[in-house]
């Protein structure tokens, strides 16, 4: 469930209560036509910006693939409704290093333990997030048994909009 104010967002989740910050969603690139097959990634992320919440992509490319990675931002359409675009390839550092899950935090003006970061990789995206101090979502479609569902910063959940049906 979530509530929101003008000052206050308030996520009720499986591990408890996220509130009193601004909650920013960050989603790996790799698991974004995924999530947004239906369009339903694209409406969370809308409906999120409306509510003033921050969202970022924050992917994984090598130098040399970083023209053809932004063709694939703008055909998604991504550019136009995220507030940063992350891509590793640029700064230098990559997923999971906590470094660039903390430089995405710092483009959205927030500090890493205001995040919330939603990804399906739970070795690059989860842990990654989660060693630079911020909550995450693991969208695991394949309902593995990762020992990471056990830690207390990780929701899981089987896709997207089961974590904002209540939105």
């Amino acid at each position: 469930d979530v509530s929101v104010s003008k000052e206050r967002v308030v996520l009720s989740t499986s591990k408890g209560e996220i509130s009193g910050r601004k909650l920013i969603i960050a989603t790996g690139l790799k698991a974004a036509p995924k999530l947004g097959s239906d369009g339903s990634l694209f409406e969370i992320i809308k409906m999120l910006r409306n509510m003033g919440i921050k969202t970022a992509v924050v992917t994984n490319i090598t130098p040399d693939r970083l023209d053809s990675q932004r063709a694939k931002i703008k055909a998604l359409g991504l550019e136009e409704i995220m507030d940063a675009v992350i891509m590793s390839g640029e700064i230098g550092i990559h997923k999971p290093d906590r470094r660039i899950y903390e430089y995405a935090a710092e483009a959205l003006g927030v500090s890493p333990s205001e995040c919330v970061f939603v990804g399906d990789d739970p070795d690059s995206d989860i842990k990654g997030a989660v060693g630079a101090d911020m909550d995450a979502v693991w969208i695991d479609r394949w309902n593995s048994s990762d020992e990471i569902k056990h830690n207390p910063k990780v929701t899981t959940v089987a896709k997207m909009d089961e974590y904002f049906k209540l939105i």
